[in-house]
């Protein structure tokens, strides 16, 4: 009786992964890619998503032929969609639906529009304004609306102007760089407008490359220890550490506090409190996008003036109240261990500069110990020690 039984359910088991692989049917499928205008285009890129609606059985990837034409075998529960791309085109899509019982011989066209032609127009200068002759420029044009994305680029060097155009086909997306020796490298992006014309201009500088030097360069993560409020602590920029007994510290370059309250994630006020310790020691607050994307994201050298002797930032939420006042995208320069002279002028101090707000505790800082105001990075040489790559930085 048993094995009857064992019998019976391999029957059905067998019976129902039959009816399954009849379930899903073959088709032999053609995709013609064309121009909208008439033609095969070449070369194109076919995808090919096999399944129903909300679920994907496989997909299959390949290239059209001379003649715009790519031919695959696959199963289907009755449903493809099919995406082409290619150089120079926007992407086609199209989708079929099968009815009836398979299996299928079919044949879809999917017709590719030509993407606009445009003209970009790159122009290199220095600090100085005057145009820089025979820099290097390489731009990429975008050329598929999403993530399957490719690009065309191309390459060329400025002219006597300091321009450098090229005309190219795309979605109207652009980005590239520009750099020259002596210089570092500058990035740029942009997007070609107008009608009937197409085009853009877009404006580079290049910063010189003058006296990159060594200096202490450590991303700061700044995790306060055993906090009290309104109690200062000294962080040394030198040692990288807080300053003893709550680290190996010596010096307070940096006096932080705290001060509020903590309740709940809905219910705290916190104010972080920046201070030194010689009245003309401070920070200088810039926005990095002044760098023009380059990749010295400062200046070649700090300020004279201009030190902020303390800087505040609150934090705040009280029911659907929220204040932040911490900044993204902000940068400083600081100057610490200043001294003057009789008449209250700096004589001395150790100037340096940071990538990110001091308010969130986590910022990269880079400190120049030779007096002078210069804040130009060499990455070969980190004054800290970087064992094995870490902690190597590599922003000049």
């Amino acid at each position: 009786m048993k094995a009857a039984s064992f019998l019976l359910s391999l029957s059905v088991l067998a019976y129902s992964f039959a009816s399954q692989v009849r379930a899903e049917p073959i088709v032999d499928l053609t995709v013609t890619v064309v121009r909208a205008g008439g033609g095969p285009v070449t070369n194109a890129q076919v995808e090919v998503r096999f399944g129903q609606t909300g679920v994907v059985a496989s997909v299959v990837q390949g290239v059209a032929d001379t003649n715009g034409v790519f031919r695959t075998t696959n199963t289907t529960w009755g449903l493809l969609h099919v995406t082409t791309k290619a150089s120079g085109y926007h992407d086609g899509f199209t989708d079929a639906e099968f009815t009836g019982v398979g299996p299928w011989s079919t044949n879809v066209t999917v017709p590719m529009e030509e993407l606009r032609s445009g003209t970009v127009t790159v122009q290199v200068i220095g600090l100085d304004g005057q145009p820089i002759q025979g820099a290097h420029v390489g731009i990429g044009f975008e050329q598929s609306e999403d993530s399957w994305s490719q690009e065309e680029g191309v390459e060329g060097d400025t002219d006597a102007n300091g321009q450098y155009t090229v005309e190219r086909r795309s979605t109207g997306d652009f980005g590239g760089s520009a750099g020259k020796a002596g210089y570092y490298t500058s990035g740029f992006s942009g997007h070609l407008t107008g009608d009937p014309a197409w085009s853009a201009s877009v404006n580079v500088v290049l910063k010189e490359r003058k006296n990159p030097i060594p200096m202490y360069a450590k991303e700061a993560e700044l995790a306060k220890p055993d906090v009290q409020t309104n109690t200062w602590y000294g962080y040394d920029l030198i040692v990288g550490d807080w300053v003893q007994p709550h680290g190996k510290g010596l010096t307070n370059d940096f006096l932080f506090k705290t001060d509020g309250y903590y309740n709940s994630p809905d219910d705290f006020d916190s104010v972080l409190s920046l201070s030194f310790s010689h009245p003309n020691d401070g920070v200088v607050l810039v926005h990095p996008s002044e760098g023009g994307g380059s990749e010295l994201r400062s200046s070649q050298e700090a300020p004279t003036n201009g030190y902020a002797n303390s800087r505040n930032w609150q934090t705040k939420r009280q029911g659907g109240l929220i204040a932040d006042e911490r900044l993204d995208g902000v940068d400083y320069y600081f100057r610490v261990r200043s001294a003057t002279n009789a008449q209250g002028q700096v004589t001395n101090a150790l100037y340096g500069k940071i990538y990110g707000d001091i308010g969130y505790m986590r910022f990269l800082y880079y400190l120049n110990s030779d007096g002078t105001r210069n804040v130009e990075f060499d990455p070969r040489r980190n004054l800290f020690p970087t064992p094995g790559g870490r902690g190597k930085i590599s922003a000049p």
